[in-house]
């Protein structure tokens, strides 16, 4: 199927342009540690807000 990949697509794009993007790390463990950083705060919660701001709206 055709979308299979549109959601690992999205979120690698979104990580690039709002993390990667302009950033130098200074190691490997430290690029780790803000991937995991952004990845469980910032991208998670903002598909969670995204996602019930949705169901909200259709109400």
């Amino acid at each position: 199927m055709f979308w299979d990949n549109a959601v690992a697509e999205s979120f690698f794009y979104t990580l690039k342009s709002e993390l990667v993007d302009g950033n130098k790390f200074e190691s490997i463990e430290g690029a780790k540690s803000k991937v995991f950083e952004w990845a469980e705060i910032w991208y998670n919660k903002k598909d969670c807000i995204i996602y019930w701001s949705k169901r909200l709206l259709m109400r």
